[in-house]
């Protein structure tokens, strides 16, 4: 039996093609002013960045969608952190979680990416403790002033799209992404409850 595309799925696919024709039409328009009316040019262009902004977006959606689409199943964090680049400090890694497996490991690549890409060398410490595991990814470069802003897709930092997408697949298992400070360094410090905890 076939299987039928998930609602999030549907919904970016419906969008996908009035934004594509829309983008295609200022592209044209712009082209034209150019031409014929260059002071009005810059404006729609600036309509083709925007547009260009919602595209973005969309294929968020259908990241936000492919976790939305994998099932939680019982998870070691040993498993989750094996193989990162970032190296894996010494902590209690047989800790079990019920976690969507390839969405929670995605996360972590997601954190340790970004911070490599803004010139740190980030590792991932685990903490276990009766209610769940945390898992500290540090250090991710310099703090900003205001660091739980990068959560909420900020235009002006690049990748931030990548911290959102990792709180998308903490989230999605109960679990929380928290952004902080400490010593001047940005940290990312992830949680998942016990299951008997949520």
């Amino acid at each position: 039996m076939p299987v039928s595309p998930s609602v999030l799925a549907v919904l970016r696919h419906a969008l996908a093609d009035p934004l594509s024709a829309a983008t295609v039409k200022v592209e044209v328009l712009a082209t034209r002013l150019d031409r014929e009316a260059p002071s009005l040019s810059p404006r729609a262009r600036e309509v083709g960045d925007d547009l260009a902004s919602a595209g973005r977006l969309l294929d968020l959606l259908a990241a936000v969608a492919a976790v939305a689409e994998e099932a939680p199943e019982e998870t070691s964090v040993a498993s989750l952190v094996e193989g990162l680049d970032g190296g894996v400090a010494a902590g209690e890694s047989a800790h079990l979680l019920r976690v969507r497996p390839s969405a929670a490991g995605l996360a972590l690549r997601r954190l340790l990416a970004f911070g490599a890409a803004r010139g740190a060398a980030p590792r991932v410490e685990v903490h276990a403790s009766p209610a769940g595991a945390e898992l500290l990814v540090a250090p991710l470069g310099p703090a900003p002033a205001a660091p739980e802003k990068l959560l909420l897709l900020p235009r002006d930092v690049a990748d931030a799209d990548e911290l959102f997408l990792a709180r998308v697949a903490v989230e999605a298992d109960g679990g929380s992404l928290r952004l902080v400070e400490r010593g001047g360094a940005l940290e990312a410090r992830l949680f998942w409850p016990r299951e008997e905890e949520r």
